[in-house]
């Protein structure tokens, strides 16, 4: 999966740089050079109004990705779609379990309020 913007803003001066994560259980082997994206261009029929000036702009001009970026994708840990599914499906398994526990925990609770309520009508009344 390519981890990128939608969109290159004009006005973007730098190098791009692009995120991939492998979704799937197996290893994927890229060569360098491989190709892994395509870049659509599209000519503007004038000037933007106002050119890219966000949060990123300058930082690409070098070719590296910025420490505080390095750092962060050297450290990061994830699991896999397929581990990702199989944690859901068991906690959709406890919450199916702990729910049925629940409901034979407040069964006796229930049936002992209503015998109580039952006794005091009835002492009342007798």
């Amino acid at each position: 999966m390519l981890l990128s913007g939608l969109q290159v803003d004009p006005g973007f001066e730098g190098h791009l740089v692009l995120g991939l994560a492998n979704l799937s259980p197996r290893s994927v082997r890229l060569d360098y050079e491989d190709p892994i994206a395509t870049l659509e261009i599209h000519r503007l029929s004038q000037p933007a109004s106002a050119p890219y000036s966000g949060t990123y702009a300058g930082q690409q001009l070098k070719p590296r990705i910025p420490r505080a970026d390095a750092d962060y994708l050297r450290t990061i840990e994830t699991m896999s779609v397929s581990d990702l599914t199989q944690a859901l499906m068991n906690l959709s398994d406890n919450v199916a379990t702990l729910t049925k526990n629940v409901q034979l925990f407040w069964l006796p609770v229930v049936i002992t309020i209503l015998g109580a309520v039952l006794f005091v009508v009835l002492d009342r009344t007798l």
